[in-house]
């Protein structure tokens, strides 16, 4: 009897072992679902809270309008690609130079090439040099437009309206410290996005001016900068 008694003893000791172990494998795996679950509804509501502050959430779509690669054979003569852009001097004189448009014989403020669409215009485009210059946007003349201008030694870029000839720093955007940059300035209504490199910000405008042009700005007299692949846009 002491023997039967041992033997049931130590079974029943064996079946509590495989329950207890069942159930601890049930709340391992409850609780790795629960984690699981967490992190997934943290990242649901991080994205949602990043996509809802976005400065890209509200931008709106843009078509290519005209391109210009300044002669380095990118540029197809296909009739599904967009016009060639017919630059105009605002002031300064502009030469294209080593497949880039650089500005030449330039004068003491600000010195444009444009491109002139039906409505209000954007443009995308590289940069590359060392002075105060970058691209321009909603330009109506010479004193009234939107810049995006490259400040290198403070690694910025500064988004500037000038109304009427009275330049307004409208905010910053980060410079990545390369020397040939990305950028694009998009223009709709009394919004602006400025996009640099992989970074894009969005500013009010203070006045609601519609500019048909867009193009290239450099503060004169400075060494030139380079600039190339134009794309002007319109947005939708």
């Amino acid at each position: 009897m002491a023997e039967l008694s041992a033997h049931r003893a130590s079974g029943d000791e064996a079946v509590m072992v495989k329950v207890r172990g069942a159930a601890g494998g049930l709340n391992s795996l409850g609780k790795s679902l629960a984690i699981l679950l967490i992190v997934l509804l943290s990242w649901m509501a991080y994205s949602l809270a990043s996509w809802f502050v976005s400065p890209t959430r509200d931008r709106p779509g843009a078509s290519i309008v005209a391109v210009d690669f300044f002669g380095d054979g990118r540029l197809a003569a296909d009739s599904l690609q967009p016009e060639g852009v017919v630059w105009v001097n605002l002031s300064g004189d502009w030469t294209v130079k080593n497949s880039t448009l650089e500005a030449t014989n330039q004068v003491s403020g600000m010195n444009f090439a444009v491109g002139s669409l039906e409505r209000q215009a954007s443009i995308r485009a590289t940069v590359e040099g060392d002075s105060y210059c970058g691209v321009v946007a909603n330009v109506v003349d010479e004193k009234n437009y939107v810049a995006l201008l490259r400040a290198k030694p403070f690694l910025l870029w500064n988004v500037v309206q000038v109304l009427d000839g009275e330049p307004k720093t409208l905010g910053t955007v980060e410079d990545p410290a390369t020397p040939k940059v990305s950028v694009e300035l998009r223009v709709h209504g009394a919004n602006a996005w400025a996009s640099v490199g992989r970074v894009t910000k969005v500013f009010s405008l203070q006045a609601n001016n519609v500019g048909t042009a867009a193009g290239f700005g450099q503060a004169g007299v400075s060494p030139p900068c380079r600039f190339d692949d134009a794309v002007l846009l319109q947005t939708k």
